[in-house]
């Protein structure tokens, strides 16, 4: 507010005519205005600084170093998002995300085991070789998925193992 008596006063010693004065009132108002707004919004959100326009402002996410890049091309085909994300301290969709640009720009990123997008290479081993050593309770523990869900997995393991060993025994 002193601010604003201060222009009033200068206005008043200036001099102008009416209509001068009229305008330089109206313009006292409109930035006396913008301020209050801009204030409020800042309060709002908590902070001493004043809004910053959004292309100046840092990201809340750092950039993708190439050291993360590489990790995520080496790691992708064999280990979930999530669990890649838990590696890089970023969420499943940021590892989606990324893996979709590097596609679109000409990267050569290895899909998900076909037909199985959903396991990872390292969690089919575990249950080829556990399935017969642990309940399916604690495989599904161990793997955070559901005991219908292992339950489905492992006879579908059983079943290509007796299809191997019959294709071997010539049957």
């Amino acid at each position: 507010m002193q601010k604003q008596e201060l222009i009033r006063s200068v206005v008043e010693m200036v001099g102008l005519n009416i209509m001068e004065k009229s305008m330089a009132y109206n313009l006292i108002e409109k930035i006396t205005l913008n301020e209050k707004q801009s204030k409020y919004k800042t309060i709002l959100r908590g902070e001493d600084k004043p809004l910053v326009k959004r292309n100046d402002r840092k990201t809340k996410h750092p950039k993708w170093s190439e050291e993360d890049t590489n990790f995520l091309k080496e790691n992708y085909a064999n280990f979930s998002g999530k669990e890649i994300g838990a590696k890089l301290n970023r969420t499943r969709q940021s590892i989606n995300q990324r893996v979709l640009f590097l596609r679109k720009t000409g990267v050569d990123i290895p899909k998900k085991i076909k037909g199985n997008s959903s396991w990872t290479e390292r969690e089919q081993m575990f249950l080829e070789q556990f399935h017969n050593k642990y309940s399916i309770n604690e495989i599904a523990k161990k793997l955070n998925r559901s005991t219908s869900v292992i339950y489905s997995k492992i006879q579908k393991i059983k079943e290509e193992t007796n299809n191997e060993q019959n294709d071997l025994n010539g049957n």
